[in-house]
């Protein structure tokens, strides 16, 4: 018959969490504050779409997370697009 399928507590609240945070990050897209870490893996980011493999590497910051920042640039998404859809994708 008709059965309705309770889901656990931790899992409704674990849903309005990322509900919540989904919110908060996209009503914050339209602010253009990026740290000096992000506009640095901007940066490398650009490099690695030039082709600027040689001036890329740095010993300081890794290279995922401007690799991961590459596709959204390649496809023209703004630098604080980027940079928050990334953390939205991370955060889940």
């Amino acid at each position: 018959m008709n059965e309705i399928r309770k889901f656990p507590l931790s899992f409704n609240i674990l849903i309005i969490a990322l509900i919540t945070y989904s919110i908060l990050i996209a009503t914050s897209c339209h602010y253009e504050r990026l740290t000096g870490d992000a506009t640095l893996y901007l940066s490398i980011a650009e490099k690695y779409i030039r082709g600027d493999f040689s001036n890329a590497i740095n010993g300081y910051w890794g290279p995922l997370l401007s690799w991961l920042l590459v596709p959204l640039l390649y496809i023209g998404a703004s630098h604080v697009f980027a940079v928050n859809a990334l953390s939205l994708i991370f955060g889940f």
